[in-house]
């Protein structure tokens, strides 16, 4: 993307912002994990922490969260997901399963879950402190054939749970997000208002 993910600007605000708004519905506690920079304003007052020592990539941010609170189930958030709605996290946490340690969504195959809009049991820590230890950084590999949940995304939230990774993936997001919040003012009379690298943890309360 040639700069921060963290910092991506969609419309009237900041992606991040978003997602941590969206999060934020659903949660008792957000946090943001990792060193990336932030926007300015509000989300610089925010509690932060940082990825888990010598250990690279989202692993790292996972990593550290369930080490911070190793009781909590926690909702992993990559910060480059421009269309996350409360909704769809909301979905995300009714799909919890009795002795599933993780609930990795998958939008075409079960193969190919996708761990970073993802929920995470206090008995995932062990498994992912096994895999750092052993130089696996990956945590789609990680939870291959695993006791993980992996349920389809239903098509009204596919959006939701996509990322973007390229300029031309940013650019059709961007348009859209445009286009929809001139929707909104126009619907509304009103100006509309305005969550790894830096990504964004939620805790939500006890199933």
């Amino acid at each position: 993307m040639g700069f921060s993910k963290s910092l991506l600007r969609a419309g009237s605000g900041f992606v991040l912002e978003r997602i941590v708004a969206a999060a934020g519905e659903v949660s008792r506690e957000v946090v943001l994990v990792g060193e990336a920079p932030l926007p300015p304003g509000e989300l610089s007052a925010m509690r932060r922490i940082q990825d888990a020592p010598g250990v690279e990539g989202p692993l790292g941010g996972l990593l550290a969260a369930l080490r911070w609170r190793p009781r909590a189930r926690w909702i992993l958030i990559s910060c480059d997901a421009p269309f996350l709605s409360a909704d769809a996290l909301r979905w995300l946490l009714a799909q919890a399963k009795p002795g599933a340690i993780a609930v990795v969504p998958h939008l075409d195959a079960p193969e190919t879950p996708e761990p970073l809009i993802a929920l995470y049991t206090p008995r995932a820590r062990s498994l992912m402190e096994q895999a750092a230890r052993a130089g696996e950084r990956s945590i789609r590999r990680i939870l291959a054939r695993k006791r993980i949940h992996s349920p389809r995304v239903p098509e009204d939230l596919r959006k939701a749970f996509a990322n973007v990774n390229t300029p031309e993936e940013w650019r059709a997001a961007l348009a859209e997000i445009e286009k929809r919040e001139r929707q909104a003012s126009g619907a509304s009379g009103s100006s509309p208002a305005a969550a790894s690298g830096s990504g964004a943890a939620g805790r939500p309360g006890s199933p």
